[in-house]
């Protein structure tokens, strides 16, 4: 079905590489331009010690839990081959990242096999869309893990919404063929969730969301439901087996990071105070980090020993609940307010802070004007970036459109068609909701395929209804 294409995918291709490629070169590869402030340098340190064979860890013989294994691995195997030089590894990475829209493609074409124009016009979508161009050339994990999610939606979207072979009426016999071939798919979509699993820490939030569909949803039979789950669990464990067992061996605990606890603290706890004791960001978050400091050395009082990185983690999670359990109305507005940024925030932001190297003086005071008014007016050292900015703004707004076509399309729609955007939305939903402590663009990324897809629906929706009307107009 998609070597029939092979004249647009690769001319979806070629624009795709081209794009990634002139943001490479005109803009990623300056500077720091690549680096997410924070994030980046401990990916890349890792990667370095990797390099070092030092292993997992930011510094030689301390083993580290907070980051996840995956995108360093990856970094660090293009690291060895290019002799540690970074411009290669990321020209590289960006042609990799460059394959993204045509997945894309192949996962339209798999769950709406008949609507080869949605899929073109979503790819398309992919192909521009400013974070997939800006963020393939830069040290983070997001194109990456979305490569993996792809890939995983590919191969148990079709199996779930009854698209493939695998759901024929000839299931119904329950062979032996039928069932080792529906083994063998499931095993290979849990190993891409595995893979993904390991690179964000968002795959294993994925997992139990995948299997409660397969046996909710899915027209396989009981039998095969189970079978197909074990395969999807079996398939996801063999991937990340080996990490949760790493940090078992070295800590006592399984466990995928020790993330949550800094990351809550730092965000949720001190926007807490800020709105109670009515302080800077940076006051909350310095006494935060205190009280999670005395937390910590109580519990080595009490246990006798010093705590290590994932027990402290554990006190910080804690510590975190009773902020939220105290005070549920500051926790829920300001989760609000990052689930917000995350739908709308620009990509474009990265552009605006890495050139000018100027943080935007916000405080509780500043209007929403205010900040609309610095991608409308942007203040660049680089005047010509302004390109990138104005692009991104057509194109949200098209997509904005394009979703709220799609809302008014829903009525239209069959029962089936419905059940397969419900699906598709539960996983949208689920990636912005994983952002309640910390939104941004990039975190938008795992779903903003799907996003780009359900706009395309709602702009084909538009010209067919006025497609239909035009005819019936001339008929008449």
């Amino acid at each position: 079905m998609v070597v029939q294409h092979k004249r647009f995918l690769l001319g979806l291709f070629l624009l795709s590489l081209t794009l990634r490629l002139l943001m490479f070169f005109t803009f990623t590869q300056h500077g720091s331009n690549a680096w997410i402030y924070f994030d980046s340098n401990q990916y890349y340190t890792i990667a370095k010690q990797l390099c070092a064979g030092n292993g997992i860890c930011m510094q030689e013989g301390i083993a580290q839990y907070y980051r996840l294994p995956g995108y360093s691995l990856f970094l660090a195997g293009l690291l060895q081959f290019f002799q540690q030089n970074v411009w290669y590894a990321l020209l590289v990475q960006t042609i990799v990242m460059s394959l993204i829209p045509l997945l894309c493609f192949v996962l339209v074409l798999s769950i709406f096999p008949a609507n080869v124009m949605l899929a073109r016009l979503t790819a398309l979508g992919v192909a521009v869309n400013l974070g997939m161009v800006l963020y393939a050339g830069m040290i983070a994990t997001e194109p990456l893990c979305l490569i993996f999610m792809l890939l995983f939606f590919i191969a148990y979207l079709p199996v779930v919404l009854g698209t493939t072979f695998f759901c024929h009426p000839e299931l119904v016999s329950g062979s032996i063929r039928i069932n080792t071939k529906l083994l063998a798919l499931s095993a290979l979509a849990g190993a891409f969730l595995g893979c993904a699993s390991l690179i964000r820490p968002v795959g294993h939030y994925v997992l139990p969301l995948a299997i409660a569909l397969v046996l909710l949803v899915s027209a396989l039979r009981w039998r095969q439901k189970l079978l197909y789950s074990t395969g999807l669990l079996s398939g996801w464990l063999a991937i990340v087996s080996w990490w949760l067992l790493r940090n078992y061996l070295l800590t006592g605990a399984i466990f995928f990071h020790s993330l949550p606890g800094l990351h809550f603290l730092q965000y949720t706890g001190a926007n807490i105070i800020m709105q109670r004791d009515g302080c800077t960001y940076l006051q909350a978050r310095s006494a935060i980090l205190q009280e999670w400091e005395r937390h910590n050395k109580q519990a080595e009082v009490i246990q006798q020993k010093s705590l290590n990185e994932y027990e402290r983690c554990v006190v910080g999670e804690a510590l975190a609940k009773q902020y939220i359990k105290s005070y549920p109305l500051y926790a829920l507005k300001y989760s609000l307010v990052q689930l917000f940024k995350t739908c709308v925030a620009l990509y474009s932001t990265h552009i605006l802070l890495a050139d000018t190297g100027v943080w935007p003086a916000y405080d509780q005071n500043t209007s929403w004007w205010f900040k609309v008014k610095r991608f409308l007016v942007p203040e660049l050292a680089h005047p010509w970036l302004v390109v990138w900015v104005y692009l991104e703004l057509l194109l949200t707004m098209l997509m904005a459109v394009g979703l709220l076509l799609f809302c008014l399309s829903l009525w239209s729609m069959s029962g089936q068609e419905r059940m397969t955007w419900l699906v598709l939305a539960l996983f949208a939903g689920l990636f912005i909701g994983l952002t309640i402590a910390y939104g941004c663009a990039r975190l938008r990324m795992p779903c903003e395929p799907l996003l780009l897809m359900a706009a395309s629906r709602g702009w084909l929706w538009l010209v067919s209804e006025h497609t239909e009307v035009h005819c019936e107009e001339e008929h008449g």
